[in-house]
C-alpha cells in the first residue's frame, strides 16, 4: 500500500505532471469530443473516408480553445489543486474558444476548405469536453486526497467558516508538503452545521463533535 501511496503522489506530482500535461490532457479532451460528437451524427464509413481531412478541421478549431486557455490559464493549477474557481475557468476558456469558432468560420467562410461541421454538433463538441474537463479534476483531486491519507498525516477541522477559516482551508488543500488533511469546518453559528463548505462537512460545536 505505502508503495501505491508513494507512486500515486510522484505521479500526480509537479514534476510528473507539469503545465504543458494538463495543456495536452485537455487538448486531447477537446479533440475526441469533437470527433465523438460528429461520428455520432454521420457514418461510420463517411467519417472513415475523410478521417485526416475532419482530425485537421478539428485541429484547426483546436487553435481558438488554446486562446480561451492562454488568457484563463486553464493549466496553471495542477490537477489536483482544482477548486470551484478553476472548474469555473475552465467554463469560461471553452466558451472564449467556442465563440472564436464562430466568429472566424463566418469571416474566413472555413466550411469551404475543411469539413463542414454543423453548428449543433461544434456545441454539443464543447459541451462534452467542458464536461470530461471538470471530471476529469475532480477525479483525479479525489484520487490525490484518498492516497494522500497516510499514516503521517493529521486529520484536521478548522474552527470557523468565515474568510479567515476558508483562506486557512485554501492554504492546506494548495500546500504541496502540507502534513494536514482538512476533514471538516466547526461552527458555533446555528444554521452553518450540516452544510458542505470546500468539499467536507460543517459541524455544529459541542460534545458530539469528539465522537
Amino acid at each position: 500500500m505505502k508503495s501505491f501511496t508513494d507512486l500515486a503522489k510522484w505521479y500526480f506530482g509537479r514534476r510528473a505532471l507539469p503545465y504543458w500535461g494538463v495543456l495536452v490532457i485537455d487538448c486531447l479532451i477537446v479533440l475526441g469530443s469533437n470527433f465523438f460528437v460528429y461520428l455520432l451524427e454521420h457514418p461510420l464509413l463517411y467519417t472513415a473516408n475523410r478521417f485526416w481531412l475532419l482530425m485537421l478541421t478539428l485541429t484547426c478549431y483546436l487553435v481558438p480553445y488554446l486562446v480561451g486557455f492562454r488568457l484563463m490559464r486553464t493549466y496553471s493549477g495542477v490537477l489536483r489543486y482544482s477548486s470551484f474557481v478553476d472548474l469555473m475557468r475552465i467554463g469560461i476558456a471553452n466558451f472564449i474558444g467556442i465563440v472564436l469558432i464562430w466568429i472566424a468560420r463566418h469571416l474566413l467562410n472555413a466550411d469551404n476548405y475543411l469539413v463542414p461541421i454543423a453548428v449543433n454538433d461544434l456545441i454539443f463538441g464543447w459541451l462534452l469536453a467542458t464536461v470530461l474537463m471538470f471530471g476529469l479534476r475532480i477525479i483525479v483531486k479525489y484520487i490525490f486526497d484518498s492516497v494522500r491519507m497516510d499514516r503521517s498525516t493529521r486529520r484536521v477541522f478548522i474552527y470557523g467558516t468565515k474568510a479567515g477559516g476558508i483562506a486557512l482551508a485554501k492554504s492546506l488543500r494548495v500546500d504541496p508538503d502540507s502534513r494536514f488533511a482538512l476533514r471538516g469546518f466547526v461552527s458555533d453559528s446555528a444554521d452553518m452545521p450540516g452544510h458542505m463548505m470546500q468539499g467536507v462537512k460543517v459541524y455544529r460545536n459541542d460534545e458530539n463533535l469528539i465522537e
